[in-house]
């Protein structure tokens, strides 16, 4: 009688799915580096652009003044571009807040 075992068929089928576990594991950590270089670049622009902004003497806002500093903030949620010499003592009403 012609045809296979179930014993072949069932090896067979682990050999297929051995192969594609592979294949998915591999393209996850594409993915994963993906993500990460991503949000590093995001970062290096918003920096940037913090400091763009602090060398131009660029002002939001009517509380501020000529030398502005600006900064850039990394939550766990996202970056903020803030104006201001630290953090803490910002002025909220200027931040730019860009989500992760």
């Amino acid at each position: 009688m012609p045809g296979f075992t179930l014993i072949e068929l069932l090896i067979a089928l682990a050999l297929i799915a051995s192969i594609a576990s592979f294949s998915v594991y591999g393209s996850l950590g594409s993915f994963q580096r993906t993500y990460q270089e991503i949000r590093e670049e995001l970062y290096a622009s918003i920096d940037m652009e913090a400091r763009g902004e602090t060398l131009r003497h660029i002002c939001r806002g009517s509380t501020c003044t000529r030398s502005a500093h600006h900064g850039s903030h990394v939550d766990t949620d996202g970056i903020t571009l803030f104006q201001g010499n630290s953090y803490m003592t910002r002025d909220l009403e200027e931040d730019i807040f860009f989500p992760l």
